[in-house]
């Protein structure tokens, strides 16, 4: 099973690549709440099934490794399909984080006059890497 992502990338000094072939490969915590995800980069399924540790590459958009929580009654009995489902969410959606709203004249934090709350605005800290759509989980066998 693999993740394919159909978009085309300036990466490897200024070449476009129209699309990449990720493979996770994954561990399971010691109690079983947390896997934990290590990904590999090929520029195709071919270049992955030809030199598997040659042809690996890293772009810094893409996550190296990641740890889930996971709990098998619940997230999934199929661990592979929930690994994967999971990547593809991290990599096609922004990561926000609450910045503070600041008032334009002062600079000062902004709180709200009826609970005394500081006031925030989520803004994107990473961007997503593709559309939902651009990604799908591939060799499914």
């Amino acid at each position: 099973m693999a993740l394919l992502v159909s978009k085309t990338i300036n990466s490897l000094g200024g070449i476009d690549i129209p699309q990449i072939y990720i493979r996770l490969h994954y561990s399971v915590g010691f109690e079983g709440k947390r896997v934990d995800v290590n990904s590999q980069i090929y520029i195709s399924r071919d270049a992955y099934l030809q030199k598997i540790r040659e042809n690996v590459f890293t772009l810094p958009q893409i996550p190296e490794s990641l740890s889930f929580k996971y709990d098998r009654l619940t997230d999934s009995a199929d661990i592979l399909v929930f690994i994967h489902k999971k990547f593809k969410e991290i990599l096609s959606t922004d990561q926000l984080y609450d910045s503070p709203i600041l008032d334009p004249s002062t600079g000062s934090e902004q709180y709200n006059p009826s609970t005394g709350r500081l006031l925030t605005e989520s803004k994107v800290s990473v961007p997503k890497f593709a559309e939902s759509k651009e990604i799908t989980i591939v060799d499914i066998d």
